[in-house]
């Protein structure tokens, strides 16, 4: 888990939430709530998913979702990584 967060670490001012998400065996998500006034955009989202992609050299499909708010769990906590079903 923490190699997830060494690739973000330079780029933790662009957002002021994120989380990671294993949609599939072969796709992660990557939802990220926008600071204000950081200019994230598209080409950043680009720039993270290609960081992504090239790390992990396996065929896994990378997304970089912007959100408005990462949802708590009913125990009031913000997972890392959330799996689905």
């Amino acid at each position: 888990m923490l190699f997830l967060y060494m690739l973000l670490e330079d780029r933790m001012s662009l957002f002021t939430e994120y989380q990671f998400i294993q949609a599939a065996a072969d796709r992660l998500e990557i939802a990220v709530v926008p600071a204000p006034g950081a200019g994230f955009g598209p080409a950043q989202a680009a720039e993270l998913e290609r960081r992504f992609r090239d790390y992990l050299k396996e065929p896994v499909e990378v997304a970089v979702r912007v959100v408005d708010a990462i949802a708590l769990t009913p125990a009031g906590k913000r997972p890392l990584l959330r799996t689905l079903p």
